[in-house]
């Protein structure tokens, strides 16, 4: 999020020769109720998890449509997830981030078609990444609450983040415009589809505890 910043990356990537893929990775993690969030700490979950998408993307497609001239293909992937698939609670900033990614990928990948750049957007699931176990998160909360959401998190986020890689890199390998990472990310885009409006109702039924997420 820092202004520039995203620049002058895409700038010494360009003195190092040419650039085939653009991972957009970085995000966070603020869990909260929309009312009880102060708008600064939204404003800085979509400032990171998607405007820098979009300002990295920006920066770096002049050297990925040389790439593809030059070489054939390039290829963007953006980091979205299974919360921009589903929405659940405490998730206003984060699910509204993610599912921009997830939109601004689809246009994206429609506009580039013929060009030789392809766009790919993943939907993790619960990866063993220390997204909410950091101070930045954790500090929000009360000692007993912080514990709690650990715990909740430990208990959801399974995969280790090297089998994450290897499912990414094959989907990338195979030019999908879209890669679910985990079962949870399966199961979730498959309830979306079949449920679109009462997805929650079905899945808080079945997992009571989401209710307390």
């Amino acid at each position: 999020a820092e202004p520039g910043a995203l620049e002058r990356l895409a700038k010494a990537v360009e003195g190092d020769g040419p650039l085939h893929l653009l991972f957009n990775n970085a995000g966070i993690a603020l869990p909260c109720a929309f009312e009880a969030m102060p708008a600064e700490d939204f404003d800085r979950v979509m400032e990171v998890n998607f405007h820098a998408v979009v300002r990295l993307t920006r920066a770096c497609l002049p050297l990925l449509r040389a790439a593809a001239r030059a070489d054939g293909e390039a290829r963007i992937v953006n980091t979205s997830s299974l919360f921009g698939l589903l929405a659940p609670t405490d998730s206003t900033a984060y699910s509204a981030a993610k599912f921009a990614v997830a939109g601004f990928g689809q246009a994206l990948g429609h506009e580039m078609e013929g060009t030789g750049v392809g766009v790919t957007t993943l939907h993790p699931g619960g990866v063993a990444t220390r997204i909410v176990d950091n101070p930045e998160t954790l500090s929000r909360y009360e000692a007993d609450e912080a514990e709690r959401r650990l715990e909740q998190s430990r208990r959801v986020l399974r995969m280790p983040p090297d089998r994450a890689g290897e499912i990414v890199v094959r989907g990338v390998e195979r030019r999908r415009t879209r890669i679910l990472v985990g079962s949870d990310a399966r199961v979730g885009d498959w309830l979306r589809r079949i449920a679109p409006v009462r997805y929650w109702a079905i899945a808080t039924a079945f997992m009571p505890e989401l209710k307390d997420h």
